[in-house]
């Protein structure tokens, strides 16, 4: 099952120094190379190092069970100390569930909400213009969608790509 917690699963964040995403291939504490044995996205994944033992924190809050429902959609359930709960993103992408607990996150350590809020505002969130926008031009029906740097790009091609149909892409 895929399991990802926002900010842990980047080996960089919360070093004192800003670290370019190239960088997180080694060890803050001794430089070493990292491993990796589950890659999510870019950079983010469950590391550690082999050489000092340095390694991903444990998740506080996780996305496990993720379902990909073509580029309708992505679901999971969100996992916390304080219980599960099923959501479903009206956006597709596995970046969509790193952005989803990021904003749950950030809405349950401020206290702002508590799981089922989070859950609940996960479930109502919608696109913004030109993220998986739906058109139709003479008759067909098109999405439009945003990729703003390489690793936004390479996920973009990978959730557009991921159900295996045919699809016309114009950049």
């Amino acid at each position: 099952a895929r399991v990802l917690h926002y900010g842990i699963d980047d080996p960089a964040a919360g070093l004192d120094r800003m670290q370019h995403a190239a960088d997180s291939k080694w060890c803050a504490r001794c430089g070493t190379r990292l491993a990796y044995p589950t890659v999510y996205l870019g950079h983010l994944g469950d590391w550690r190092c082999p050489a000092c033992g340095n390694r991903r924190p444990a998740l506080d809050l996780a996305a496990r069970d993720i379902r990909f429902e073509g580029l309708d959609a992505i679901a999971f359930t969100l996992c916390s100390a304080a219980g599960e709960r099923p959501v479903r993103l009206a956006v597709p992408g596995l970046y969509n569930v790193y952005n989803a607990l990021a904003a749950a996150a950030a809405g349950l350590a401020t206290g702002l909400v508590d799981l089922d809020g989070a859950a609940a505002g996960l479930h109502r969130f919608d696109a913004a213009f030109g993220r998986f926008e739906r058109l139709s031009a003479a008759g067909r029906p098109l999405v439009l969608t945003l990729a703003k740097n390489p690793a936004g790009a390479n996920e973009l091609i990978r959730t557009l790509t991921r159900d295996g149909t045919p699809k016309q892409l114009l950049m």
